[in-house]
């Protein structure tokens, strides 16, 4: 008797061994779980992405103070103010639809003042059809930027189906205002000249800036049709230079505050007219974005930190009501405890960035 129970007892308890590693194999298994469709930090690249070999400076390094960083918590969600004007379609949320792997080939598409224009196109692994592309403007104050400059970004736009075109163009060393528009503008015609062997979609061109660059890609927009900023870049003039529509990431700028933005980088509001810093310079308020609206400019995005001591708060704060009332359609997110700082916003806000090109 003492052996038949001995027995029961080593099974029994062979039993709860056996049951106890099942569970906890299951609760480790599910502890680790993630959805990557839930990540909208920004990615570095994987051994398994294609680069870019061409030599090119870092942007943001060359003029642009860019040393305030957010200051709020990872819970942030700041504001977002309605559209207003003609657009009538609803955001479409973003969804991952790619792997993340991505390709890249460098493209030229123009030669001017004795500079090779390029940029580097940077598509989704494998795509499928004709894809919306997303012209990165690198800020770094009217300075050199080179195509690496939305490198760590790539993954991050091109899971979401969009090919991104990092652009060159000239800087206020080689050429005055408004040559950096005109180059963007030289870019657009030549993508739609050439979109089949491009593989992107002509009617989704998309702008997109930081800094400097986001007021580039503001005065793209709303100088559409506008024969003083067409210029000749790359020939194509056959095809339209306006884009789809506009992301501006802190790169806003009005008359009435075109004097606010940082003493780091006002002085070249000045030089980018030839003019020297501080005297005196009739055409500098030519920059300002507030010149140049009417009802028919496409769609504007418009991201702002409260904190940025390096282009104020305040310039978006002002233009955006300027921009509805003439009838603009118009998104402004206010990016609360955020400065000058580009890894930030688009790190928090890229989903957001990606519902709203996913409206046209």
């Amino acid at each position: 008797m003492f052996e038949i129970n001995k027995i029961h007892l080593i099974i029994s308890i062979t039993l709860l061994f056996i049951i106890g590693i099942y569970f906890g194999v299951t609760i480790k298994n599910n502890s680790i779980h993630t959805d990557y469709t839930n990540t909208t930090s920004t990615n570095t690249s994987s051994s398994t992405n294609s680069t870019d070999t061409t030599n090119n400076t870092d942007e943001d390094n060359y003029y642009e103070n860019s040393t305030t960083t957010n200051t709020g918590s990872g819970t942030n969600s700041g504001s977002t103010t309605g559209t207003t004007g003609t657009n009538s379609n609803t955001s479409t949320e973003a969804t991952v639809v790619y792997s993340g792997q991505y390709t890249s080939q460098n493209v030229n598409y123009a030669t001017k003042d004795g500079v090779s224009l390029d940029f580097n196109l940077i598509k989704p692994k494998n795509p499928v059809g004709a894809l919306p592309v997303m012209i990165w403007i690198h800020g770094g104050g009217f300075g050199p930027g080179g195509t690496n400059t939305a490198k760590g970004f790539e993954d991050d736009f091109t899971k979401y189906g969009y090919a991104i075109a990092a652009i060159e163009y000239r800087s206020m060393e080689v050429a005055l205002f408004p040559a950096q528009v005109e180059d963007i503008k030289g870019a657009i015609r030549y993508m739609r000249a050439n979109s089949s062997s491009l593989g992107i979609d002509p009617n989704n061109i998309f702008v997109l800036g930081t800094s400097s660059g986001g007021l580039i890609a503001s005065l793209t927009g709303v100088t559409s049709g506008d024969s003083a900023f067409e210029g000749n870049t790359g020939g194509n003039t056959s095809y339209s230079s306006r884009p789809t529509a506009v992301i501006n990431l802190f790169g806003s700028l009005v008359k009435n505050q075109i004097d606010d933005i940082s003493s780091s980088i006002l002085p070249f509001t000045y030089e980018i007219f030839g003019c020297a810093p501080y005297g005196s310079c009739p055409d500098r308020t030519d920059l300002a974005i507030d010149n140049y609206l009417n009802a028919g400019d496409p769609p504007f995005l418009i991201i702002h930190g409260t904190v940025d001591q390096t282009v104020p708060y305040t310039e978006s704060t002002e233009l955006v009501p300027l921009m509805q009332a003439a009838g603009i359609s118009t998104t402004f997110i206010t990016a609360t405890g955020y400065g000058h700082d580009k890894e930030g916003i688009i790190g928090k806000y890229l989903t957001d960035i990606i519902s709203f090109m996913n409206q046209y």
